[in-house]
């Protein structure tokens, strides 16, 4: 009797946790949240900034979310959402124009291009989607960070730069296995699932690339870690394999879209808050 209460207490707080809502604010943190942790840590923020930054990635996932189903729905009215968000972040891009400097600009100008290959049927048994997903893990796990802790500190020296870099390349990986997860989720959902050569190496490769970014990390950045931050990330490894021996059985897409975020929030708080630079 008293293990009942126990478990529904449980599975209403992951019911909670887990609303499809939220993605709509985890995902666009997944973007940012590195750069945001290690700008703080050096004293510097501004508010504006990053709220407006902020907004900026709200549309590009609104976009991304959205162009999935019209790649698989093309008879939706598709091209007046298109124009009024390319609208919004055109507006976006000119504040930052006028108040940080046009190479940020150009930076996030990128990530809406390459945002768009979402609005084609990107089948996981073609090459073309290996490029797409490489590509668009780079300029939102990456350059989304990269500009967060530039455009809030005002500058990245060029030592900085170097090892962000390097720390960034484990989290493209993390992000990688969310991007291919997520594409199969869909895949599932309309009934489309491929398979195939192509789809047989992406799902062995993507699907252990938060495996292999963890052994690089530990590699690469064992020796200068905090004892706690080297337990937490260790413990972080129980997430994705608790999703794919339960979670990914028990609930919705959509939820499950949101539980694969919230991995990347729990790699990002551990990426920026325990790293040193």
């Amino acid at each position: 009797m008293n293990n009942e209460p126990q478990s529904m207490s449980v599975s209403n707080i992951l019911h909670q946790l887990t609303s499809p809502w939220l993605n709509f604010i985890l995902a666009p943190l997944g973007y940012c949240l590195i750069g945001l942790l290690l700008a703080v840590r050096q004293q510097q923020f501004h508010f504006t900034h990053f709220s407006v930054l902020f907004l900026f990635f709200v549309i590009i996932y609104l976009q991304e979310n959205s162009f999935r189903k019209f790649a698989n729905h093309p008879e939706l009215k598709r091209w007046i959402f298109i124009a009024i968000t390319d609208i919004l972040l055109l507006s976006l891009l000119v504040y930052f124009y006028q108040n940080v400097a046009l190479r940020i600009v150009l930076l996030l100008l990128l990530i809406v291009i390459l945002n768009h290959g979402h609005l084609f049927e990107l089948k996981t048994n073609d090459m073309f989607y290996i490029y797409h997903s490489f590509l668009n893990s780079i300029s939102k796990y990456y350059l989304g960070n990269f500009i967060t802790l530039f455009i809030l500190s005002g500058a990245v020296s060029k030592e900085i730069g170097i090892q962000m870099t390097l720390q960034l390349f484990q989290y493209i990986l993390f992000g990688l296995y969310v991007s291919h997860v997520k594409s199969r989720l869909v895949e599932i959902r309309e009934g489309k699932r491929h398979y195939g050569p192509v789809v047989a190496i992406c799902t062995v490769l993507f699907s252990l690339s938060w495996l292999i970014g963890t052994i690089i990390y530990f590699v690469w950045y064992l020796g200068s870690f905090s004892i706690l931050g080297t337990i937490l990330f260790s413990l972080s490894l129980l997430i994705p394999i608790l999703y794919q021996i339960y979670y990914r059985k028990e609930f919705s897409v959509n939820r499950q879209f949101t539980y694969l975020h919230w991995y990347l929030i729990v790699m990002s708080f551990l990426y920026g808050f325990f790293f040193i630079i």
